[in-house]
C-alpha cells in the first residue's frame, strides 16, 4: 500500500510528516543528513511499505526547499526500487539488517547549486550553500546540480551530476569547470593543439569554447554520471 508524505517547512526546518507526525527533518541552517536518523523514522517500522509518495508543500518561492525535495524524492525513489516488496515479506531478515546491505547509502558527499558556484573553487569553499547527498559511487567527492540544457540529452536539465576532483581530463571527458567566473558543465574536446568545451546539445543554440579565447579556465573535476 503507498504511504502519502507531507513535505513542509517549520521553525527553520524541512521535515517530512506522516500522519501528522514527524518521521524525519533536516535543519535549513546547516542542511545537514542523518543517514540513520531518515532510516529509522522513514522505514524502521517492521512491515512498513517502501512505495511512497511525497507531497511537496513548500512555497515555490523558497529554491533551498525545492532542492531538498527534489532530493529526499530521489532517496525514496531510489529506495523503493531497491525494495519494491514491503519489508514484512522478509521474515527471516530484520528490516535494519536489509536496508543496510541494500538501501542505505555507502558515502555522503556535498551537493552543490549549480548556480551558486561561481567563483575559483566552489567545492573548497565552506561558504557556497549545499545539502549533503547520498550515493555509492565511492569514487564521487561533490554533487553539482545542473542547470541549463546545453548537455542534453546526456546531462538533462535539473539532473545531478556526480563529480570527481581531478587534475586533468582526457579527450572527450566531461568536465566542471569555471570559465572567467562563470561555471559550466562541458565535454573535454581536444583537436590538436587546441582544448574545446563543447555542449552535447546539437539544436544549434548553444556553442563551443576554446580555451585559448577565455582569460581563465579552471578545472573543477570529472563528472563520473548522473
Amino acid at each position: 500500500m503507498k504511504r502519502l508524505l507531507r513535505f513542509e517547512f517549520r521553525q527553520n526546518s524541512y521535515i517530512l510528516l506522516e500522519n501528522e507526525k514527524t518521521v524525519f527533518s533536516i535543519n535549513a541552517g546547516d542542511l545537514k543528513f542523518n543517514a540513520l536518523q531518515f532510516y529509522k523514522g522513514v522505514y524502521s517500522e517492521k512491515g512498513i511499505s517502501t512505495n511512497i509518495e511525497i507531497e511537496n508543500r513548500v512555497d515555490d518561492s523558497d529554491k533551498t526547499g525545492k532542492y531538498v525535495f527534489v532530493w529526499l524524492l530521489e532517496i525514496v525513489q531510489a529506495i523503493s526500487e531497491a525494495l519494491p516488496e514491503e519489508n514484512s515479506d522478509s521474515e527471516d531478515i530484520t528490516p535494519s539488517e536489509k536496508n543496510s546491505e541494500e538501501s542505505l547509502p555507502s558515502k555522503i558527499i556535498p551537493l552543490f547549486e549549480f548556480a551558486a558556484c561561481a567563483g575559483d573553487g566552489f567545492f573548497n569553499d565552506d561558504t557556497i550553500p549545499h545539502i549533503d547527498y547520498s550515493t555509492d559511487v565511492i569514487e564521487a567527492d561533490y554533487a553539482v546540480t545542473i542547470a541549463g540544457h546545453s548537455m542534453e540529452p546526456t546531462i538533462q536539465d535539473g539532473a545531478v551530476a556526480l563529480v570527481k576532483k581531478v587534475d586533468c581530463l582526457e579527450h572527450n571527458e566531461i568536465g566542471i569547470f569555471i570559465v572567467d567566473g562563470s561555471i559550466m558543465c562541458k565535454r573535454y574536446v581536444k583537436k590538436g593543439r587546441e582544448v574545446l568545451l563543447c555542449p552535447d546539445n546539437q539544436s544549434g543554440e548553444y556553442s563551443s569554447i576554446k580555451a585559448s579565447s577565455v582569460n581563465s579556465c579552471i578545472l573543477q573535476g570529472k563528472v563520473l554520471g548522473v
